[in-house]
């Protein structure tokens, strides 16, 4: 009886590891998705070519644009993950657009939100001695 309750509180211990784990992880790669720089523009930096990304959403799938009050903010979100899981850990010349379509079989109205950009990844600054004279 006492080895199949040490089995169990084992168990029991080595799935809350897991747990712990997947969760640090989580927390791990949403910090790293919050320093991947977004521009909609050039930076000043050398930087290898990783990809393109392309990320989408509208007004009818609010899974994918879960912010009515800043859908963009959302879009930005997701370029810095498709760039993060592509290896770069930045997005340049970026552009956010946005256009209304008619849905034809209700005739409402919905918002499509497109975000694309070029995934970089940042090449070290050099780093040479300063001049004195």
């Amino acid at each position: 009886m006492n080895q199949q309750r040490f089995r169990r509180e084992l168990v029991a211990r080595e799935e809350m590891l897991r747990a712990a784990s997947k969760e640090q992880a989580k927390a791990s790669f949403e910090q790293a998705v919050q320093a991947v720089m977004i521009s909609t523009g050039e930076i000043p930096q050398e930087y290898k070519i990783v990809d393109v990304v392309f990320a989408f959403g509208d007004a009818s799938t609010p899974d994918k644009i879960t912010s009515a009050s800043n859908p963009f903010e959302n879009l930005k979100t997701a370029l810095k993950r498709l760039a993060l899981e592509k290896g770069g850990d930045a997005v340049i010349n970026c552009r956010f657009e946005h256009r209304i379509t008619v849905i034809e079989s209700s005739y409402n109205r919905a918002i499509e939100f497109i975000a694309y950009g070029t995934v970089v990844r940042r090449l070290p600054f050099d780093v040479r001695p300063c001049n004195p004279y």
